[in-house]
């Protein structure tokens, strides 16, 4: 059996801490998306919401007259700190589902989200406020 010297182990300790700090695959910043956006005019709410969940699916309903109706059920995939896909199940414009959508995101703060997307040469750009949670009291 051989015996291993104070040099040696230095040396393959070393080797082992340089070469496992290049195989690591460092994950980007990923941004909290979970939770309820309200859609955003002007700094005014347009009855447009979109729920992120924690286990990645995402809905989105719009305020009509008639109450709440949903206008997209699927799942969201967070690709890195600024894009992700949507892979929409159903959507209100019927060419869109079964479909996935590459989506840019950008937020400047934990509590506004901008998202720009390209669907059939549309462009197209969204501002969200997260909706807050609070209770209130009578």
């Amino acid at each position: 059996m051989r015996k291993i010297t104070t040099p040696i182990a230095v040396a393959l300790f070393a080797a082992t801490f340089f070469l496992s700090s290049f195989s690591s695959d460092p994950k980007p910043k990923i941004k909290d998306l979970a939770g309820i956006w309200e859609m955003q005019i002007n700094n005014r709410p347009t009855g447009f919401l979109k729920i992120f969940g924690t286990g990645g699916d995402v809905t989105n309903v719009r305020l009509t007259p008639l109450g709440f109706v949903k206008t997209l059920s699927g799942s969201y995939e967070i690709q890195s700190d600024s894009t992700y896909i949507e892979k929409v199940e159903e959507h209100e414009n019927a060419a869109l589902n079964k479909t996935n959508v590459v989506l840019r995101y950008q937020m400047d703060n934990p509590n506004t989200l901008t998202i720009s997307y390209t669907i059939n040469n549309f462009q197209g750009k969204e501002t969200y406020k997260r909706v807050p949670f609070t209770i209130v009291v009578n």
